[in-house]
């Protein structure tokens, strides 16, 4: 992967009013490659080419006088993404000329963002504090298809409104409490198939949460906790369909989710802290709705009505310890090592037993030393060399004679250098 990027930050100062533009360029080029089914001949492979340019121009205008109850801030965002993406494969063994070569995808996506913002907080009295925000989006959406030869477009206007208060009856306790409106647009997939239309919706969620921050014993004690509920319209889901060989996006009609989350720190001493958090998600499927529809065929996702959504974990779990100090005057340590665990998951809608994977805990770990202007850092992930899945697709589901999976990364140790000027 190539990854070049820029920014460019200009603040203005009027008054009591700070004016603000930050503009952006970058520019990825990724190149990967999968194997279907892990066996030493190459005959069922997958790979692709990605180009993604992404360009970003803010203005923004906040208040600077502290001398006041009201605080706010407002502006506006232009965004451009032109996103490039060639993906082909292997299948079969033709042979005269080795594996069979097929195109899949082809295509390049452009979206561009036009959005106003604003946001806004009210000091009630000493204790409790209200606010309030909105975002609103223009979105310009384009396809255009090499491989199939097509040319779309769809655009979208969405109003996303917040508001919280928050009460803090002692300097080491607050409550809050959060609504919002989240948006994600909608797109179009490769070509249509049984699993997925042409085209896929705009997804937005109303979510809600309360929740609570606590510190303790001198500030080296942090204990906070949330619950959260959301219901999402339209939620977005990504499947590969192995009768076609193209991947695709397709939406529930409806699901909601439930949830509680709870973390914690502490620091045993100067030179050490440990950390925990736990958190448990519920999410139900309440309409799964109709997809796909070449050749008259459709998929009925509704017939798994009250079952879970998938990809997401039933609970996950992490503990560390983390150390920083200074060995000398210009010589600093920074390090942590943590175990991470990822419960119960659900790889598709019909919830079977053995289309989930059971819990699994990866190991990571990093050490950095920074000298002056200089960073080196040695890191560890998977130390233990855990298998485990990043993605499972059933094969009596997405049209294979096998089930098919994408194993998460095994070990691996590297190391980075940086130098600031």
């Amino acid at each position: 992967m190539i990854n070049n990027y820029g920014n460019l930050k200009v603040d203005f100062k009027l008054g009591k009013v700070k004016l603000q533009s930050i503009t952006s360029l970058n520019k990825v080029e990724r190149s990967t490659f999968g194997d279907l089914d892990f066996i030493d001949l190459d005959i069922f492979t997958q790979g692709e080419e990605a180009i993604t340019k992404t360009f970003n121009q803010e203005i923004r205008i906040n208040n600077t006088n502290s001398d006041t109850n009201f605080d706010w801030s407002f502006g506006g965002f232009y965004q451009k993404i032109e996103k490039d993406i060639y993906q082909n494969g292997t299948e079969g063994v033709d042979a005269e000329f080795g594996p069979a070569e097929y195109d899949v995808a082809d295509f390049i996506n452009e979206t561009k963002t036009i959005a106003l913002f604003g946001f806004a907080d009210y000091k009630i009295s000493d204790k409790l504090t209200a606010s309030a925000g909105f975002r609103y989006d223009i979105d310009k959406f384009n396809q255009e298809d090499f491989l199939f030869v097509t040319n779309s477009d769809r655009d979208n206007n969405e109003f996303q409104p917040k508001i919280s208060l928050s009460y803090e009856p002692s300097k080491n306790l607050l409550f809050y409490a959060n609504y919002g409106r989240v948006y994600r647009n909608g797109g179009f997939n490769a070509d249509a198939t049984d699993l997925f239309n042409i085209s896929f919706d705009d997804e937005t969620s109303d979510n809600y949460e309360f929740g609570f921050k606590t510190t303790s014993w001198e500030n080296r004690f942090i204990f906070n906790g949330s619950i959260f509920s959301s219901k999402l319209d339209n939620q977005q889901q990504y499947i590969l369909d192995l009768n076609t060989f193209i991947a695709g996006v397709y939406n529930y009609k409806e699901t909601k989710v439930f949830g509680f989350e709870l973390d914690t720190r502490a620091r045993l001493s100067n030179y050490l802290d440990v950390f925990a958090s736990f958190g448990i998600s519920d999410a139900e499927i309440i309409d799964g709705g109709t997809t796909g529809g070449t050749n008259g065929n459709t998929t009925d996702n509704s017939n798994y009505n009250g079952n879970k959504v998938p990809f997401v974990p039933v609970s996950t779990f992490g503990i560390g310890l983390e150390s920083s100090f200074n060995i000398t005057d210009d010589l600093k340590f920074n390090g942590f090592v943590n175990l991470d665990r990822t419960g119960k998951t659900y790889w598709h809608e019909s919830n079977r037993t053995e289309h989930t994977t059971d819990a699994y805990a990866l190991l990571n770990a990093r050490m950095g030393f920074s000298f002056k202007n200089w960073r080196l850092d040695v890191w560890g992930k998977n130390l233990t060399d855990k298998q485990y899945y990043q993605e499972f697709s059933p094969g009596e589901f997405v049209g294979s004679p096998d089930d098919v999976a994408w194993r998460g990364q095994p070990l691996a140790i590297g190391t980075s250098l940086a130098l600031k000027f």
